[in-house]
C-alpha cells in the first residue's frame, strides 16, 4: 500500500496546496520578468485603445482607462529595470484595478447613469481578459517558492 508524503514537514505542508505545487512545477521562464513586462505592455496597449475609442462616449470611462494604461506601462518599465516582488505585487494590483474598472462601468452601464460606449465591447473585454492574465501570472511569481541555491556536482544515484 503506497504511504501519503509527510504533511508535517515545512517543505511538504508548502506544496501541499495544489496552487503552490502547480507554480512550483512550472518552468522557471514563466516566471521570469519578462513575462510580466509583456503582459503589462498587452495590458497597457489594450487599455490605451479602450480610452481612445470610449472617449467620445464620456470622459469619467477614458480617464479611468488612461490612468490605468499609464500605470502598466510605469510598472513595466519600472519591472524591466528592477525585479522585485514589491512592483510584481503592484502589477497584480493595477491588473484588478482594471478588472474592477471594467465590472463598475459594465455595472453602470446596465443602470444608464454613465456613458460606457466601447467599454462592453471588443477593447473592454480585451482589457478585462488581459488584465486578469496580468494578475494570474503576478500570483503565480508571488507563490513560486525560492529555488534552492545549488552547491557542488549533482549527485549520481
Amino acid at each position: 500500500m503506497p504511504q501519503r508524503p509527510d504533511r508535517s514537514s515545512p517543505r511538504n505542508r508548502r506544496l501541499s496546496d495544489p496552487f503552490s505545487a502547480a507554480a512550483a512545477a512550472l518552468p522557471t521562464a514563466a516566471t521570469r520578468p519578462t513575462v510580466i513586462v509583456v503582459l503589462l505592455a498587452i495590458a497597457a496597449v489594450v487599455q490605451a485603445g479602450l480610452a481612445v475609442t470610449t472617449f467620445g462616449a464620456g470622459p469619467v470611462p477614458a480617464v479611468l482607462a488612461a490612468v490605468i494604461a499609464l500605470a502598466e506601462v510605469a510598472l513595466a518599465v519600472m519591472i524591466a529595470r528592477r525585479h522585485s516582488p514589491g512592483l510584481v505585487l503592484g502589477a497584480a494590483v493595477v491588473g484588478m484595478l482594471g478588472i474592477a474598472c471594467f465590472v463598475l462601468v459594465a455595472v453602470l452601464s446596465v443602470s444608464g447613469s454613465v456613458a460606457t460606449e466601447g467599454w462592453v465591447g471588443p477593447w473592454g473585454i480585451g482589457a478585462a481578459l488581459a488584465d486578469s492574465m496580468v494578475v494570474r501570472i503576478a500570483a503565480v511569481v508571488l507563490r513560486r517558492p525560492p529555488a534552492a541555491p545549488r552547491t557542488g556536482a549533482p549527485k549520481r544515484t
